[in-house]
């Protein structure tokens, strides 16, 4: 059986935290880190099933970090879920230029 895995990058401690035990509890091999950078990293080097990509401490990092994902073929096809404070995101050209797969709006 193939072993589903999530990398999780959210600067925020708690949320950090919280997702992990969610999708630990839902059996998944989890990789958490704080940043952007280290988050690419571990996306090269551990090739997870999906990955959520936290609010950053600015959206350009987000968008930096999914080009990078999309530009490196070994992880380019992964799922990318990209959490955003921002209820209006998804009905500007933001979305186009991320290119993550889908966009979960929270409080």
């Amino acid at each position: 059986m193939s072993t589903r895995s999530v990398l999780i990058v959210e600067h925020n401690n708690d949320l950090r935290d919280l997702l992990t035990y969610l999708f630990e509890k839902e059996s998944f091999k989890v990789y958490a880190t704080k940043t952007a950078k280290k988050g690419y990293k571990n996306a090269k080097k551990k090739k997870p099933s999906y990955i959520n990509l936290g609010n950053l401490k600015k959206l350009e990092r987000q968008i930096h970090f999914c080009g990078k994902v999309r530009g490196k073929e070994k992880v380019s096809h992964t799922p990318i879920f990209m959490l955003t404070t921002d209820p209006y995101f998804e009905k500007n050209e933001l979305p186009r230029k991320v290119r993550a797969n889908a966009f979960i709006i929270t409080p």
